[in-house]
């Protein structure tokens, strides 16, 4: 997970730099002075996948979230596979 939440962020900064962007500028002028302009919707939709919380916080939500979530399903198939099994070994008695 972290490994993969790091990638996600590093990635979009690869590209970012790879279409001219440049990450120091002070306004949009400067930013997108590089970037050619077939590339233009690109590079600004990469941009604003940039923002809002940061990569760790989004691998820690992650965490969070979905290893309860892992827990959960087990619990229910290992029971699930328990009642099942018990119901197929219990003779008809008549």
């Amino acid at each position: 997970m972290l490994i993969t939440g790091w990638w996600g962020y590093i990635s979009q900064k690869i590209l970012l730099s790879h279409y001219g962007y440049n990450f120091d500028a002070m306004n949009d002028l400067e930013r997108f002075r590089t970037v050619a302009i077939e590339n233009l919707e690109r590079v600004k939709r990469l941009e604003i996948n940039m923002l809002g919380i940061g990569w760790p916080a989004k691998v820690f939500m992650i965490y969070i979230f979905y290893a309860p979530y892992l827990l959960i399903v087990y619990l229910i198939f290992y029971f699930w596979k328990k009642y099942k099994k018990k119901k197929e070994y219990t003779p008809n008695i008549i």
